[in-house]
């Protein structure tokens, strides 16, 4: 038996392996040992060809690390239970094992983001929310709207918080806060307002910058529970919450500033950073579940930790076949692991340091 291989350029044109008849052996025809394949025939043969593409090792990189060049603290990466297709909520005890927990192959996340649904029954954010809490993760609670009751067209959808109803909706956000907490569910960040800044035809709420700063100068004190975060921003638009940010009183009441990725470029908020608000990416979602996909969650992830000095990353469910960590029967889908390559070895409280000399992939 022989073996053929075959190399060539990746990226270049096809590779051939051919014969025909007016090669050195007359017909093409194949020996072995001197002596024909085929007898005295020189009739065609077959020949199996295995080709392999390969990739010649990068060349070695070395790098300096400089603990003494100290970045963000890290708060955490997890995900969301918001909307979930019917039937998947809340997890199972196992299921957020495998999401919290930190042995064998778990994921290890310490952060959940529930909804705070506007109809008043609140008990549906608890058992997930809860679950999380017990295996020592924290909770952010965010609105996709407030009650029709304070909007200016009384809807659900669209619209913006009445200003005679700012006070009412700090108590109301408040409310949940001590909710949770009285359920075993206690939130260590409640947020104003999901994507103050994109008009969509489902549960939503529009602020202005303005806004904003006013609701946090004039009616934040009143939320007492928890922290406060904003803006979440659909595309982390940084002027949604540079109105706040440069008002000393109304800064002084933002705990944390979060923001979504929905074709934003990833950057650093140096004003945020510079009035040490921890910045925190919480929704970004694809439904492609390729390992192609996976990656590309991995490298964002990345640039959000060293480019735009994040502490925390939320992809946007835990589990869900079209974007899910898990999918509907509860197994991980590659997302999952490439989740746990930063929630499992880069912890709480675990602070980013520099590093020099890293100029290649």
């Amino acid at each position: 038996m022989y073996a053929f291989e075959l190399s060539g350029a990746k990226g270049s044109g096809p590779l051939r392996w051919f014969r025909n008849t007016t090669d050195t052996y007359s017909g093409g025809l194949a020996f072995r040992g001197r002596a024909w394949i085929n007898g005295t025939n020189a009739r065609d043969f077959a020949l199996a060809v295995h080709a392999t593409a390969t990739l010649g090792e990068a060349p070695v990189r070395r790098c300096t690390l400089m603990p003494a060049e100290r970045h963000q603290t890290m708060d955490g990466f997890g995900a969301g239970v918001v909307f979930l297709d019917s039937g998947l909520s809340p997890l199972s005890s196992a299921q957020m094992d495998t999401l919290y927990g930190t042995a064998g192959t778990q994921v290890g996340l310490t952060l959940l983001r529930t909804r705070i649904a506007p109809y008043g029954d609140w008990s549906g954010a608890v058992p997930d929310a809860r679950q999380a809490v017990q295996r020592g993760a924290r909770v952010l609670a965010t609105p996709w709207t407030p009650p029709a009751s304070m909007k200016d067209n009384n809807n659900t959808v669209a619209g913006s918080l009445l200003p005679a109803q700012y006070a009412n909706y700090a108590k109301y956000l408040n409310d949940f806060a001590l909710y949770m907490a009285a359920n075993g569910a206690p939130l260590s960040v409640i947020s104003l307002q999901n994507e103050p800044d994109y008009r969509v035809t489902y549960e939503s709420c529009d602020w202005t910058a303005a806004q904003l700063r006013t609701f946090m100068l004039e009616n934040a004190p009143a939320i007492t529970a928890a922290p406060i975060m904003i803006p979440e921003s659909y595309n982390f638009t940084f002027s949604v919450s540079d109105a706040t940010l440069n008002d000393p009183v109304a800064a002084g009441r933002v705990g944390y500033v979060g923001g979504h990725l929905y074709g934003a470029t990833i950057r650093d908020y140096a004003l945020a950073r510079s009035l040490g608000k921890p910045v925190w990416m919480t929704e970004y979602l694809e439904n492609d579940q390729t390992i192609e996909s996976a990656i590309g969650t991995a490298r964002q992830v990345s640039h959000c930790l060293s480019v735009g000095n994040m502490s925390a990353y939320i992809w946007w469910k835990l589990i869900g076949n079209a974007n899910g960590l898990l999918n509907a029967a509860g197994t991980p889908q590659r997302r999952a692991y490439v989740m746990g390559q930063f929630s499992r070895f880069v912890r709480p409280g675990d602070t980013r340091i520099g590093v020099s000399g890293n100029a290649g992939p």
